[in-house]
């Protein structure tokens, strides 16, 4: 279930960007969470593509708006149509779905579903247009809590509920938060990973951004496991 994606989109023109300041369009952060991740938001300017190579491998590609029309995550592609508001995606063999995207009349993508209607991403939004909840409607079902901090995402809690049977349902959690520096570029995440059964975390993994280029942007990172001395190391490239 680490592997979901979910899957909502915007089409709306990017304010102008500042090369001294983070980005603080709001479309863009809520197309990055939706699409994406929050690490890989672009610092001050836009990112046409993305590639992170390591222990990861990701590649996204952008419009000239900056909002995201391709996703390869392993074994997840994504691609996305905001013109004809068409998403397609897919996980292996698992997954190959065709879905619509509804918009409000702010452009705010409210709805996503297949074309079978067997499952289904709803996103709620503050009264700043921001993101605050993503909710998957399956089985397993997701529910993406959001909170914000001085306009940075600050923590997320995916929760994931698999119901086996009519009397037994599984719980597992995930909560990441996010962390950073003076000059307000990413610099941490802390990931804890928790059971239905367990209130203390499963799993703790600590990860560290460095080696910002001109732009501001991130092209290195590690992660660490708590209690185990392997490391995960990732290179971004980055195209603007």
């Amino acid at each position: 279930m680490k592997r979901i994606i979910f899957v909502c989109g915007l089409s709306i023109i990017l304010f102008g960007c500042n090369k001294n300041e983070k980005l603080s369009n709001v479309e863009l952060t809520n197309n990055y969470l939706l699409f994406s991740s929050v690490e890989n938001i672009p610092y001050s300017k836009l990112i046409r593509q993305q590639k992170i190579i390591g222990s990861d491998r990701q590649q996204y590609l952008s419009d000239d708006k900056g909002f995201i029309v391709s996703v390869d995550i392993d074994h997840v592609k994504i691609t996305n149509d905001y013109t004809t508001k068409k998403s397609h995606f897919s996980i292996d063999n698992q997954y190959d779905l065709d879905l619509n995207m509804e918009l409000d009349d702010k452009q705010n993508l409210l709805h996503l579903e297949d074309l079978a209607k067997k499952i289904e991403w709803s996103s709620t939004y503050d009264d700043q247009n921001r993101i605050i909840k993503i909710e998957r409607i399956s089985n397993p079902s997701t529910i993406s809590d959001i909170q914000y901090e001085n306009g940075n995402i600050s923590r997320i809690v995916n929760t994931y509920i698999l119901k086996m049977d009519l009397a037994n349902v599984y719980t597992s959690s995930e909560e990441k938060i996010f962390l950073y520096n003076d000059k307000n570029q990413l610099d941490k995440v802390i990931i804890k990973f928790f059971d239905d059964k367990e209130s203390k975390p499963t799993e703790t993994k600590r990860c560290s951004f460095y080696g910002y280029n001109e732009q501001g942007d991130w092209t290195k990172s590690y992660c660490l496991k708590m209690n185990e001395n392997f490391t995960y190391f990732n290179s971004r490239k980055i195209d603007y």
